[in-house]
């Protein structure tokens, strides 16, 4: 799965190849049914939240989630057309191909401020307040309870623990009745 810096620079790239033009929008796949509301609308804006793209264009915005299998391509034009693209942006000189996403849907103003809230501060948006990005717990592009289960795992391991904790560690050695290891 794609992390936060990946899709800030993605939607790095696609501002660079798309914004302040007007893009052709099509589904070659078919399952973005939201495609010609956006087509050859202005890409005003590309940017990351977290791990989710959002493509503002004059008509509505279109929000990404890769998930696990997603994937992205960028090629000259011109390019081959897939059956297997979901979501496809042609520009003047580059088209960009989004493949398998888990989420690829048409969003107005008030589903975007949702999602906004739901996710959170973006910890890499240099805007973003620091106590929030990095802090926040109840936000899923926060870090602490990443932190939080990192160090959980790496804790050591407590007599009072569950019998798997009980497990001598890799790292200890078995002595011989003369205390020699």
């Amino acid at each position: 799965m794609p992390e936060g810096h990946t899709l800030h620079t993605l939607a790095r790239d696609l501002q660079r190849d798309l914004a302040g033009a007007v893009v052709r929008v099509s589904s070659p796949q078919g399952r973005f049914l939201a495609a010609e509301a956006v087509d050859l609308a202005t890409l005003a804006r590309a940017e990351a939240v977290g791990k989710h793209l959002l493509l503002h264009f004059t008509s509505g915005t279109v929000h990404v989630h890769l998930g696990l299998f997603g994937r992205t391509y960028r090629r000259k034009h011109p390019a081959p057309e897939r059956a297997s693209v979901r979501l496809r942006l042609e520009g003047a000189a580059y088209t960009w191909d989004i493949v398998g996403p888990t989420c690829c849907e048409l969003l107005d103003i008030a589903s975007v401020a949702l999602l906004r809230a739901r996710l959170g501060a973006d910890p890499l948006d240099p805007n973003a307040n620091p106590d929030l990005a990095w802090l926040a717990s109840s936000s899923s592009a926060g870090v602490r309870s990443m932190f939080a289960s990192t160090v959980s795992l790496r804790a050591p391991e407590r007599a009072d623990a569950s019998s798997r904790d009980a497990r001598p560690r890799k790292h200890a050695r078995p002595s011989d009745p003369d205390g020699r290891t």
